[in-house]
């Protein structure tokens, strides 16, 4: 096999508690993480010459901070051989939006050179070299959601229901991860999800009323705009609403599609919108 097509696909938090910092510098954290039609489609090719072509322009000129390129990196260290694939990005999630992005295609570069090389690697060596890349990066390994604990990179993968419509609206704030965590203030949750995904949870719906996302609030205090748009969608029909992430994406959960429709309209035209239909499977 010299070239292959990989879907790389982006995620949202259902709830995120941010519980402590840790000595060395990261902080322990529990989220359920859930992976979205919404995807960027990467292209890798065998070449001569290592390169990346995107309509993402910054992707392309600043290659010591591109996660895909420290990926190849990573392979070949683990290898021990020199890679040189051609990689075409077309990126179709918003950068910096809360979304996993940037580890999700990291994660698909390690699965899709390990078998156009056929590197023989095996998936927890891939799970190792994820880890190194990025607290999110060793979920999107696999295509299943996860409860997450530690820095995000210790994965419980597990089954659920999500009977919703899903919405997403990012206004094209930036908000620097590092920033986030600087200004949220870790506790010990009221109600840890730990508890919940430990009573063998089948419906989302039975969690909904404990989620919560604790950079919510320095977000919102910093960029007012955000949530303006998770209180329109509540006020709009959303059964709930949260911020993914360190944001700035807003998701809404709707049990109505002509409601999650009509949220979606107000905002089409002026932010990035994304509406994934309701899932009765």
């Amino acid at each position: 096999m010299h070239r292959v097509f990989m879907r790389s696909p982006a995620k949202i938090n259902l709830g995120l508690n941010v519980i402590r910092k840790r000595d060395d510098g990261f902080h322990d954290i529990e989220t359920i993480m859930y992976q979205l039609g919404l995807g960027d489609n990467i292209v890798f090719e065998k070449a001569d010459i290592l390169s990346i072509h995107s309509n993402e322009y910054s992707l392309t000129t600043d290659l010591a901070n591109n996660l895909i390129i420290k990926a190849v990196r990573a392979l070949e260290a683990q290898c021990g051989r020199k890679l040189t694939p051609k990689i075409e990005l077309e990126k179709i999630i918003p950068m910096g939006a809360g979304l996993g992005g940037g580890s999700s295609n990291a994660a698909i570069t390690l699965i899709a050179l390990n078998e156009i090389y056929e590197l023989g690697i095996d998936e927890k060596v891939i799970s190792e070299l994820a880890a190194s890349l990025g607290s999110d990066v060793p979920f999107f390994t696999k295509h299943e959601p996860a409860f997450a604990t530690s820095r995000g990179e210790v994965l419980e993968r597990f089954s659920f229901s999500l009977p919703y419509s899903i919405l997403l609206v990012n206004p094209g704030i930036h908000v620097a991860t590092p920033w986030a965590y600087k200004n949220v203030v870790p506790a010990i949750p009221e109600n840890p999800l730990a508890d919940r995904v430990k009573s063998k949870l089948k419906n989302i719906a039975d969690l909904l009323p404990v989620l919560k996302n604790d950079f919510e609030a320095p977000v919102f205090a910093a960029f007012p705009e955000i949530a303006s748009i998770k209180q329109t969608l509540l006020t709009k029909g959303a059964v709930f609403s949260l911020m993914s992430g360190s944001g700035s994406t807003v998701f809404a959960l709707f049990d109505d599609v002509d409601n999650a429709t009509a949220a979606e309209n107000i905002y089409r035209e002026k932010h990035f919108t994304y509406l994934e239909f309701q899932d009765n499977s």
